[in-house]
């Protein structure tokens, strides 16, 4: 698989797949190294008393939707306090994570967030992840988390019986491999064009679908 190729091997910490240009072995770091997490986002509930707001939700991220600056106005309107507003903010470069799910296999997925998101907020059933400035490229973001060695990090930390959960701690204390920002951004790159084409041809596939029904539609009055 091109993504985990692409990325540094467990024992020589050196992708398989590489730019040319790039020869180091890649760091490894714990999240909790790279960024800071935040829990209880804003739940549902619309109060008469508070601000609408934007609201990302659980299965945004578990279906990887694209959320944009020019498309997240198509989010869930709810309600949030000032303060909500304020600290369960979006802004560029964020990455969300579900950390609960009814099977162990199917939790810790993530999406990053390209550009910052006015009056915007996220699920309480989601964690955010907020990178410091200067150690993670917006372009790797969304990738680096989504690998096979983090999701089984993740997947290892949680517990439950009826439904799994990993803490913020565990997030924190995941390990990842970390190239130079250059590098980041590269990979990134690569990754971002192909999710560019093929949300290109999913587009060209309904328009497709869409002629072919209105065709059988007109053909069989």
């Amino acid at each position: 698989m091109l993504l985990e190729k692409m990325f540094a091997d467990e024992k020589t910490l050196k992708p398989a797949i590489r730019f040319k240009e790039f020869t180091n072995a890649w760091e490894q770091r714990m999240l909790g190294e790279l960024g800071s997490v935040s829990s209880s986002g804003v739940d549902k509930k619309y109060k008469k008393n508070e601000k609408e707001v934007y609201l990302l939700n659980y299965m945004d991220v578990y279906q990887k939707q694209i959320i944009t600056e020019k498309n997240y106005k198509k989010l869930m309107i709810t309600t949030a306090n000032e303060e909500q507003i304020k600290t369960k903010n979006i802004i560029e470069g964020d990455i969300f994570f579900t950390p609960t799910s009814e099977t162990r296999e199917d939790i810790g997925h993530s999406l990053c967030i390209p550009k910052t998101l006015i009056n915007a907020v996220y699920s309480y059933h989601l964690y955010r992840f907020r990178p410091y400035k200067e150690k993670i490229d917006v372009s790797f973001s969304n990738y680096f988390t989504n690998i096979q060695p983090v999701r089984r990090q993740l997947m290892f930390y949680s517990q439950g019986n009826q439904r799994f959960v990993f803490s913020t701690s565990d997030l924190l204390n995941t390990n990842v491999k970390m190239p130079s920002l250059k590098e980041q951004f590269n990979v990134g790159n690569v990754f971002s064009n192909i999710d560019s084409l093929i949300t290109l041809h999913q587009r060209k596939l309904e328009k497709l679908k869409n002629i072919k029904n209105m065709l059988l539609e007109k053909m069989f009055i």
